[in-house]
């Protein structure tokens, strides 16, 4: 399947590792279609999702793509910092939320990192 960048977890992860002329791009291409009430639409607001997500180095997609649906996602870079994969964890909202969703972020960012130890 799939979705655009700006409103998962996974999309949001991969974009967040990309200069600022490549997400200016993607998003002149793509544009930012509302998909919930929770969608980012806004490319100031995405260019501080992305600056939040580079910070703490995992995204939350909190119903962005789809309602009823959280997803835990952090990027995977390879060779001079390029995504070449994300992981991601998704559940429905009302089972992730809270501290579990805290510990999820936590041991999504844990589980990314340390396949990028192992890829080198």
């Amino acid at each position: 399947m799939r979705a655009p960048m700006h409103c998962t977890g996974l999309g949001k992860a991969i974009l967040s590792k990309l200069d600022a002329d490549e997400v200016v791009g993607i998003v002149a291409r793509h544009g930012l279609p509302r998909f919930t009430p929770h969608t980012i639409c806004d490319r100031d607001r995405l260019a501080l999702e992305l600056q939040r997500i580079r910070a703490e180095g995992y995204t939350i997609d909190l119903e962005e793509n789809e309602l009823g649906v959280v997803c835990v996602a952090a990027a995977m870079p390879a060779r001079a910092d390029r995504p070449v994969a994300a992981l991601s964890v998704s559940a429905p909202s009302s089972r992730l939320t809270g501290e579990g969703l805290r510990n999820c972020s936590r041991l999504v960012l844990e589980t990314a990192q340390a396949v990028e130890r192992v890829l080198g």
